[in-house]
């Protein structure tokens, strides 16, 4: 997975020292992330789903953004 985000980054101009790779649960590794790096700006994207889908992974998204906005707060 490493090789695909480097080479991600690649095509896009960004090197190696500028790319960091946090494997786990998204709303535990960003929180710990943000908070590890003071980050000032968090920013997720979206895609669109069916509604089953919306419903599991808006779940994520909500719990997410409660955790990210306690950096912040």
């Amino acid at each position: 997975m490493e090789e695909r985000v480097l080479e991600l980054g690649r095509r896009h101009g960004i090197t190696g020292d500028d790319i960091e790779l946090v494997e786990g649960y998204a709303v535990n590794a960003l929180p710990f992330f943000a908070r590890r790096e003071s980050a000032d700006i968090v920013v997720m994207g979206a895609v669109s789903r069916s509604l089953l889908k919306r419903i599991v992974s808006g779940h994520t998204a909500e719990t997410l953004l409660d955790e990210v906005r306690l950096v912040t707060c």
